[in-house]
């Protein structure tokens, strides 16, 4: 798995275009959680790159949907273990998941956004804790934080 992070409109997407269209254009299918927010069935999932943009977004569902911070971690967890599951029945398969860094700024009043921030910090901890690569794009530009280099 590869997670890709960084602030908002940084360019994330087009560096992760960049980085996996080279030749395999055909063979990427781009999941954009922002837009329906429905967790891919991965059984239907033809291609060998599955791409998941704004994960943070699955996590704004969860918070909605769980009662309390705990069981939205674990749920996500969960969702990530399927992702490692896929990308492990075919060496062909990758993983990349982009999500926002929600870390950098003003601690939000409101408890809700509060517990959306906590409860996707510990995500992406989880996330990083299982991706073989993870970058940070700021401003266009990559630095590899884990994984192989270049």
């Amino acid at each position: 798995m590869h997670f890709v992070t960084g602030g908002a409109y940084n360019g994330k997407k087009k560096w992760v275009n960049r980085l996996y269209n080279n030749n395999k254009a055909d063979d990427i299918r781009w999941i954009e959680a922002g837009k329906k927010n429905i967790w891919p069935d991965l059984n239907k999932t033809i291609k060998n790159i599955l791409v998941l943009n704004n994960f943070e977004q699955w996590i704004w569902t969860w918070l909605q949907e769980f009662p309390d911070m705990e069981s939205i971690r674990d749920f996500g967890y969960e969702k990530i273990l399927e992702l490692v599951t896929w990308e492990k029945k075919s060496k062909m398969h990758q993983v990349v998941v982009i999500g926002n860094d929600m870390s950098k700024g003003v601690v939000p009043m409101d408890k809700k956004l509060r517990d959306w921030r906590d409860v996707t910090g510990w995500i992406y901890q989880d996330i990083i804790n299982l991706a073989n690569e993870v970058d940070l794009i700021w401003y266009g530009v990559s630095t590899k934080l884990k994984g192989r280099e270049g």
